[in-house]
């Protein structure tokens, strides 16, 4: 694949009073704060920057699982239950490990 047509930037979206929402809302499993990539203008976490070379080159084997879904229609349950059902039920495992660990998210 041409690199040119994979060249993005990332830029900090800097909203104080938006980061003062998400504090107040959201987990503190995500960081407060933003970034928008270019091109396509994707708004993404700041996580995102820790993880965009692994996305980039991310290769699909046959034996993944995907769970697609709409917002709030049950995902994290289902990515629990699945990664349970994966795992044995390896409770002890499931309760050490953060479950953006276990269970990858690709937005």
């Amino acid at each position: 694949m041409d690199s040119d047509k994979m060249s993005q930037s990332l830029v900090d979206l800097v909203n104080p009073a938006a980061d003062k929402i998400l504090q107040r809302s959201c987990s503190p499993t995500y960081p407060v704060g933003s970034l928008v990539v270019q091109p396509p203008g994707c708004v993404h976490t700041k996580l995102y920057r820790d993880y965009v070379d692994e996305i980039r080159e991310f290769e699909v084997r046959e034996d993944d699982i995907w769970i697609v879904s709409f917002p709030k229609c049950g995902t994290t349950w289902t990515q629990e239950m699945v990664w349970c059902i994966n795992n044995d039920l390896n409770l002890n495992d499931a309760r050490k490990t953060s479950l953006v660990e276990r269970v990858p998210f690709f937005e």
